[in-house]
């Protein structure tokens, strides 16, 4: 994907990542989106979900973590040492939420707040670029409604928030808007101009025209004015893979370098700090840099798994209909010709349309190779970073990649040998009808 570089010396960018609800995928973004960021500056992620801890929990299997957490640090920034930050890679830093506390309840939260929850997030961030020169802090916040999110958002230069494609994720995005304007002067209401929001694990049915259609008209009436984007800032396709590994390694974006859900966040990133940090070093960003690479990615709403299966049913009804119509040309051909004698002699019109949708086949299965190329090497990559030895079930998953790979890549050398020869044997038959 990306290596890294140390090149900025930026002012610092504080990137809230928020949602109206939990179980919208927003703490494996967190995570890969800090990820990214580490490749070219100087990166610390903090839990700040003290209810459900899913970032702690996630690196706490990935790394031993210290007994500083960010409930600690919030009430008293001045404490927080260089030893007290957890190095998860290198320029990648993480600050849990709580360790060895049960879950911070609602009154804890008040609390809090009315002892200036904000002042003192203000003074963490503030030590954080001054004292150890962090170039980007990442707040991963509760999904729901509560004063630390309210008080993330207000610090951030930028606010992610995440929901999916479903009524009540959407109305959990409204109520955490309606929160927070309530919550704030009016004065201060300019800030909404900051708010991205990503619509995650986009089901395959939704086409992105029809989604521009449905939440274009809707953010520009609703929340338009929340947002610099006018409209929904990006679309991330569910994708199998990335929930099948979720928990076993938290960064997915190392591991599958060409999957979408790369591409999506390496389209945020871009959108985010291309015009703060130079990005110029990295290949994949110069491409993003291009105008319609860049809205190419931007409209991609099917995973890959979702465009294979599209794309079979699309062949099956084409090549149906194809070998249909030439079957019928055939024999309108031969009995229009009056010579039932020569029916040999037209035989070759069956294999035009034959030859018309082999191309259509041989992207399939040159999609279908590439996607089980793609999961083997995540499926290699995933068993080389984690420490425990490999189980049978992992061995065999691997040997049946492994067999697909063959597969696929056999499969496809053998129709572009096949399509070869039949259109020398098509041109022959014109040539030569007797051959």
């Amino acid at each position: 994907m990306i290596e890294r570089m140390n090149q900025s010396t930026n002012l610092p960018s504080v990137i809230s990542i928020v949602s109206g609800k939990g179980g919208v995928g927003k703490t494996l973004l967190a995570a890969n989106f800090s990820y990214i960021c580490s490749r070219f500056a100087k990166t610390v992620i903090i839990d700040l979900d003290f209810q459900n801890q899913g970032l702690t929990g996630l690196f706490a299997g990935y790394t031993d973590l210290n007994d500083v957490d960010a409930l600690d640090l919030c009430e008293n920034p001045d404490s927080l040492k260089e030893d007290d930050l957890n190095l998860l890679m290198d320029q990648l830093y993480f600050i849990p939420s709580v360790i060895g506390k049960a879950g911070v309840s609602q009154g804890k939260m008040k609390q809090l707040a009315d002892s200036g929850f904000k002042t003192h997030l203000t003074k963490l961030v503030e030590i954080l670029t001054s004292k150890f020169g962090f170039e980007i802090i990442v707040l991963d916040c509760h999904g729901g409604i509560d004063q630390v999110s309210l008080a993330s958002f207000q610090v951030s230069d930028h606010t992610l928030m995440m929901a999916e494609a479903d009524s009540v994720a959407f109305a959990g995005t409204l109520e955490l808007i309606n929160f927070y304007q309530s919550s704030m002067p009016e004065e201060d209401l300019k800030n909404f101009q900051k708010v991205k929001i990503i619509i995650n694990r986009l089901p395959s049915k939704y086409k992105w025209k029809s989604l521009q259609k449905i939440y274009g008209k809707y953010m520009e009436k609703q929340l338009g004015r929340f947002s610099s984007d006018r409209g929904i800032f990006c679309y991330i396709p569910s994708d199998s893979l990335l929930a099948h590994s979720f928990g076993e390694y938290p960064f997915f974006v190392k591991l599958a370098k060409t999957s979408i859900f790369t591409k999506k966040l390496l389209f945020i990133v871009h959108s985010l700090f291309s015009d703060k940090f130079d990005l110029s070093g990295f290949k994949v960003f110069r491409r993003l840099s291009h105008p319609n690479y860049k809205n190419k990615i931007e409209r991609v709403v099917k995973s890959s798994e979702s465009r294979i299966r599209s794309m079979l049913i699309n062949f099956f009804n084409v090549s149906s209909f194809s070998f249909m119509l030439g079957i019928l040309a055939y024999y309108w051909v031969v009995f229009s010709s009056g010579d039932l004698a020569a029916i040999d002699d037209y035989a070759y019109i069956i294999f035009v349309p034959v030859i018309l949708i082999m191309p259509f086949y041989l992207k399939i299965v040159f999609t279908i190779m590439y996607h089980i190329r793609d999961k083997y090497i995540f499926q290699k990559r995933l068993s080389q970073e984690q420490d425990f030895s490999t189980n049978f079930w992992r061995t065999f998953s691997m040997i049946k990649l492994t067999i697909l790979r063959v597969s696929t890549v056999g499969l496809a050398v053998f129709w572009v040998a096949m399509i070869f020869l039949m259109i020398l044997a098509l041109i022959g038959l014109v040539i030569d009808p007797t051959l």
